[in-house]
């Protein structure tokens, strides 16, 4: 079993998403993971398939601009696959980013795991 379909099984099984919603993200993901960029130009040309690049960059577009996740719902998905029990350390950290002259204040929730914050759950506003 390939670590696109893994992630996508883990997706159906915790979330309300249908398969090809999970199929897509888990492809998102570990293409974002081999370039090690969140640039959506880069990630559509690391994705598999025969599509022309053009192509699978539209379809990531698509797929953000249709689609609104809970982050509640990843939180939740994150917290049942943590190998530690209750009860958690949280921490709680605010950023902010320039770009341009937009703002962006980020503030994201973690679980402390073995000295390391792991993020749970993000708000941007």
């Amino acid at each position: 079993m390939n670590a696109i379909t893994t992630l996508s099984e883990v997706f159906q099984k915790h979330l309300s998403w249908d398969k090809r919603r999970c199929d897509f993200a888990a492809t998102y993901i570990i293409a974002a993971l081999k370039v090690c960029t969140v640039n959506g130009i880069k990630i559509a040309h690391a994705l598999d398939g025969k599509s022309k690049k053009e192509s699978k960059y539209r379809r990531l577009q698509r797929c953000f601009a249709e689609f609104f996740f809970r982050g509640e719902d990843i939180a939740r998905m994150l917290l049942s696959m943590i190998p530690i029990p209750p009860p958690y350390t949280l921490s709680l950290d605010r950023t902010e980013w320039h770009f341009g002259k937009i703002v962006f204040n980020i503030l994201v929730l973690g679980i402390i795991v073995e000295g390391t914050s792991m993020p749970i759950f993000l708000y941007f506003g």
